[in-house]
């Protein structure tokens, strides 16, 4: 099985494993990220929310549903750096919008996560210290 292969079954088996978690925890953050189709031609954003299995990313200039982007960011609590393929699972368009709430761009799911930064995410979401700061 070569690396991509394992990475791409890493993340199919981390979405089954976590897909209640999914579903149940999204949480507002503002948080900067580097995205784009190619790792060298990136671009930064920031995004809305975040989740284990995925995250939306405020974008004035979307791309089509199903596109496989390369996606970086930081977790502010303990400096873990994400580094993974997403793909586009649906679009908030500037025109079209499916949540009124959110402003124009892309909801992402993880494609490629290793446990560990699933945990990582996790453990960043539900901290003390961020609810603390929010409050």
């Amino acid at each position: 099985m070569n690396p991509l292969e394992y990475e791409q079954l890493s993340g199919v088996t981390t979405r089954l494993l976590f897909k209640n978690d999914h579903c149940a925890s999204r949480f507002d953050v503002r948080l900067s990220i580097h995205f784009g189709i190619h790792p060298q031609k990136q671009i930064q954003g920031y995004m809305a929310d975040l989740s284990t299995g995925g995250f939306f990313i405020e974008a004035p200039n979307i791309v089509p549903v199903g596109t496989l982007l390369n996606v970086e960011f930081t977790l502010p609590n303990d400096d873990t750096t994400i580094k993974c393929l997403a793909r586009v699972a649906w679009l908030n368009g500037p025109v079209s919008r499916r949540d009124l709430l959110l402003p124009p761009g892309m909801g992402l799911e993880f494609v490629t996560i290793d446990n560990q930064r699933v945990n990582a995410i996790r453990d960043f979401l539900f901290s003390e210290k961020r609810f603390a700061q929010t409050r």
